[in-house]
């Protein structure tokens, strides 16, 4: 129900409900609740002063409260120009520039609680939102210090290794190996076990964590169905994982010398910046979407 506030003497008193507002006040006291631009005489709320007449000639009528909105704040003042509640202060600019700089996944969630504390918010759920919006605000901090932290360990490393060879043919090598591994060792795995059924198989350590999809989740069931054969059951369970292998695959292709030579452009621009940029990108909008709507 509706929470209302009122003035007796030079003090605030509330909140209360419509029925014990009536009880309380008479037609010259000031009152306020949300959806009011400023406190008002209570003769000038249409509801209120009809209510009050009820109650002053004694009639056994129910007092009906305009329609409920859930609202629990007192921070307001009794200044006659004074706008109340104060606006939501969002934190996703925070979040954005936290996560575009350190490119971490405490970037993410900080996105993800953020967005999710607005929706609270528009829907009349403040407690909540205050919480997930201190959430938000714990995890972008703590996602700005890890950033700093893993920006200055990858200057460090990326210092060492390029003595040796250059940084493009090193992350080759290593993406390249790994797939290799990776195809031997546990297609067949995947193809004999259902992850959805599976004890054995491999949780996601940020879903386990902090309750929210990563980007990857979903696709251990993706691969499996693949083998399978049933396609669109495959997809469903995780789209970037197509995207993705799909990327992952023409870069392969475009590395094999006699095509690179041939589409010496089309392979500088498939791993350039605007490439990775849309890439990141896409990733992002995925990982926060996917939680925001829940699919």
């Amino acid at each position: 129900m509706s929470q209302y506030f009122y003035y007796e003497g030079n003090t605030q008193k509330g909140p209360v409900d419509f029925q014990e507002l009536i009880k309380n006040i008479t037609p010259e006291t000031d009152i306020w609740t949300e959806g009011m631009e400023k406190w008002t005489k209570a003769k000038n709320v249409p509801e209120v002063f009809e209510a009050l007449n009820l109650n002053m000639t004694n009639t056994q009528s129910e007092i009906i409260p305009p329609q409920p909105n859930n609202y629990n704040n007192s921070n307001y003042s009794r200044e006659k120009n004074y706008q109340v509640p104060p606006d939501f202060q969002t934190l996703l600019v925070w979040a954005v520039i936290s996560n575009f700089l350190c490119c971490n996944i405490t970037g993410i969630v900080g996105i993800i609680m953020t967005l999710r504390s607005e929706i609270e918010w528009a829907k009349g759920n403040y407690e909540q939102s205050r919480k997930k919006y201190k959430d938000a605000k714990t995890w972008i901090i703590v996602g700005a210090v890890l950033g700093l932290l893993a920006m200055i360990t990858y200057v460090v490393v990326v210092g060492f290794f390029k003595k040796f060879m250059k940084i493009k043919q090193l992350i080759i090598i290593i993406l390249g190996l790994a797939a290799l591994i990776i195809m031997v060792l546990i297609l067949k795995f995947y193809y004999n076990n259902n992850p959805e059924n599976s004890k054995v198989m491999p949780k996601c350590i940020f879903y386990t964590a902090t309750g929210y999809k990563c980007p990857g989740c979903g696709g251990q069931r993706a691969l499996h169905y693949l083998l399978k054969g049933e396609i669109k059951k495959s997809f469903l369970q995780n789209p970037l994982l197509y995207l993705m292998t799909g990327y992952v695959f023409l870069l392969i292709i475009l590395k094999i010398k006699f095509i690179e030579e041939k589409f010496p452009k089309l392979s500088k621009q498939i791993t350039g910046i605007y490439a990775c940029s849309f890439l990141l990108i896409t990733i992002i909008a995925f990982w926060i979407l996917r939680n925001v709507f829940d699919f």
